[in-house]
């Protein structure tokens, strides 16, 4: 083998003088991969959490348009079973409500189920034309 050069000797001279900081730069590039690889992690978990918060939210929304649309119906069928009553019974539609709401508290029912049942009868009624 032959004898190392100049140059070569230069070369291991600064590698031992510059050992710490080429360390240094190396332990450096691996904390800032554990420090990249936490992040992202982290980024996945926050991603799942949100994601799992707005399908919660469109749920939320989902139930109060079916709460909404139920309600809407309900009004609808109270308010032709209050017209019955007060075309028939021959009061204003406060009397015909307090009818209907006297009547649910008796039967212990919900007044659209009374209400349901009274709009039905009068619909199936033949018209007096």
């Amino acid at each position: 083998m032959s004898e190392p050069s100049d140059i070569e000797r230069l070369r291991e001279e600064i590698e031992q003088l510059l050992a710490t900081a080429l360390h240094r730069d190396a332990s450096h590039d691996v904390e800032m991969q554990r420090r990249d690889e936490l992040h992202i992690a982290e980024t996945e978990r926050r991603d799942e959490l949100h994601v799992a918060e707005l399908g919660r939210r469109d749920q939320l929304h989902v139930d109060e348009i079916t709460l909404l649309t139920t309600a809407i119906q309900s009004r609808d069928i109270i308010g032709q079973a209050k017209g019955v009553i007060m075309v028939t019974m021959g009061c204003n539609a406060d009397e015909a409500f307090r009818l209907l709401k006297e009547q649910s508290q008796f039967e212990n029912r919900k007044i659209v189920e009374i209400a349901g049942e009274i709009a039905e009868r009068a619909a199936r009624r033949p018209s007096a034309d």
